[in-house]
């Protein structure tokens, strides 16, 4: 029983570390390993939790704001029109910055 412990602990240890680098299918593959050793461990279960979703959020995609940057364009453009140039211009590189957002 000692060594499979250590052998757990071993193993989310290298868990730990593959998520701190960012390497989550590494943590993901680890946690899972783990938790062969030691079913329902909170600690592994946790940490698998938390690589699978590390590992979703840094492979989503940006949201798409290009239709509110065009409405900052084009409330510019209008208050550009009514001779509002300080308006105008803070419409516009709200839209221009979320164009850069984009990419």
């Amino acid at each position: 029983m000692a060594k499979k412990r250590d052998d757990f602990n071993h193993i989310v240890g290298q868990a730990q570390a593959a998520l701190t680098a960012k390497r989550y299918d590494d943590a993901i593959k680890d946690y899972n390993d783990a938790l062969k050793l030691m079913p329902g461990d909170a600690t592994a279960a946790r940490g698998l939790k938390d690589a699978m979703q590390a590992r979703d959020a840094a492979t989503a995609p940006p949201p798409d704001n290009t239709a509110e940057c065009k409405k900052f364009m084009d409330s510019g453009a209008a208050l550009e029109m009514q001779k509002k140039f300080g308006e105008a211009q803070d419409c516009s590189e709200a839209g221009i910055f979320g164009m850069f957002q984009l990419a």
